[in-house]
């Protein structure tokens, strides 16, 4: 007999339409965690220092933790193009290894994009 984890467990699992577009700040914070402190810091000089990315630096520099850095990328940017600057990030850093790729494959197909 299954319990109601086991279950929620299960359906968790199943893909579904639209699911990592979703999820995907969830996935962003768990991007923004894989970066050591001094990716962080050459992820911020970026994002101060490109206009491409529009973000002003007193709100870059108001951002004290991952999480406060993520809802700004999100507020600004939105779903979608946070995904893509944020790929474009780490491939800038460079932060192209397997983990990091395979955090971003599933949403990236979901909006037609590759790595």
């Amino acid at each position: 007999m299954n319990s109601r984890r086991d279950t929620e467990i299960q359906l968790h699992d199943i893909p579904s339409n639209g699911s990592a577009l979703r999820n995907w700040s969830q996935t962003l914070l768990k991007i923004l965690n894989e970066l050591s402190d001094d990716d962080l810091k050459i992820m911020k000089y970026d994002l101060k220092n490109n206009e491409e990315y529009r973000i002003p630096v007193s709100s870059i520099e108001r951002t004290d933790n991952r999480v406060d850095l993520a809802d700004l990328m999100l507020k600004r940017w939105g779903k979608r193009q946070s995904v893509l600057n944020i790929r474009d990030l780490m491939k800038k850093i460079p932060h192209n290894d397997d983990v990091m790729i395979n955090l971003f494959t599933p949403v990236l197909e979901e909006i037609g994009e590759t790595w």
